[in-house]
């Protein structure tokens, strides 16, 4: 009689990685069965606490209290140097001055990343908003493929170029400038939304906000860098994706002025994501199949 032996954890492209072949039934497991489960870090936290998983990830705060359960597996793990959580006062407070003092941070075993917004109006969120305004590429792209998704899942090229695969890397004082002028941006109302260009790189941030906002894009990368592979899927720091009205355009190009600033296409009415280089077409995936792929997690990826 096979034993069920449940493995959970988060839907983080370095979970994926590590329980890719197992959950996808590559491994010949023997009369053992997995149960593949995807959860918040948290959610894991507190099943673990109260036993109910065979293996799981787990933060590594949370190890502290499991440590007479479970045991640490040597196959692979995420940490940080000198992670911890950071308490935000009022006043400047040393250590001894929280003893007796009330600390609001939700009862977690995560660390968690707090910030003061002055106006909530002004937010920003990464759904597209309306067919026919104007998508910008705000921030240099440089051919920075090394530790990208599109490699972490295997999908290396045939031929990918040597060069293309460095190790992004942040200039601080482009970063600081480039930050600085979207603030500005966002705080006087020309930007309707806005996504980073962080994991997968443009590709993946465009899909994620024709998924978010229920529109599609059509966009043209020929000036982002030579290599489609770059334009597409490079994860150059400092980066975004800005949705602007045609009215608030020169405005918006006026505050960003000094910063590298590409005007890619357009939100559509259709149901597609349409990326393109000089005409010749990159990328043509319906809405729905983006949705899908999203939601499936590693069921959608085909190796």
């Amino acid at each position: 009689m096979a034993r069920t032996i449940r493995v959970a954890h988060s839907p983080d492209s370095d979970d994926a990685f590590m329980f890719y072949a197992l959950a996808t039934g590559q491994l010949d497991t023997g009369d053992l069965e997995f149960v593949h489960e995807l959860q918040d870090i948290e959610t894991l936290n507190r099943r673990a606490l109260a036993g109910e998983l065979e293996v799981t990830a787990v933060s590594i705060h949370a190890y502290a209290y499991l440590a007479d359960r479970y045991v640490l597996l040597p196959h692979g793990a995420s940490m940080g140097e000198r992670y911890g959580p950071r308490l935000v006062a009022r006043e400047p407070l040393g250590r001894g001055d929280l003893k007796g003092r009330r600390v609001a941070i939700p009862p977690t075993l995560l660390i968690s990343a707090l910030a003061h917004v002055p106006d909530v109006r002004r937010c920003v969120t990464m759904d597209l908003k309306e067919p026919g305004n104007a998508i910008y590429l705000i921030g240099a792209t440089r051919a920075e493929l090394a530790g990208a998704h599109l490699l972490d899942l295997g999908l290396w090229p045939d031929g990918i170029a040597e060069q293309n695969l460095q190790v992004p890397r942040v200039d601080l004082a482009v970063a600081r400038q480039t930050f600085a002028a979207l603030h500005r941006a966002m705080r006087d109302g020309l930007v309707r939304a806005c996504h980073d260009l962080s994991e997968g790189g443009l590709a993946v941030a465009a899909a994620e906000m024709c998924i978010a906002g229920d529109l599609g894009l059509a966009l043209d990368v020929s000036a982002v860098a030579a290599d489609p592979l770059v334009a597409l899927f490079s994860e150059t720091p400092s980066r975004f994706l800005v949705e602007v009205r045609p009215q608030d355009g020169a405005a918006f190009e006026q505050a960003l002025a000094g910063v590298p600033l590409l005007r890619l296409g357009a939100v559509t009415n259709g149901a597609e994501l349409r990326i393109e280089r000089g005409g010749a077409g990159l990328i043509h995936l319906e809405l729905n199949a983006l949705r899908r792929a999203w939601q499936s997690g590693l069921d959608g990826i085909d190796l």
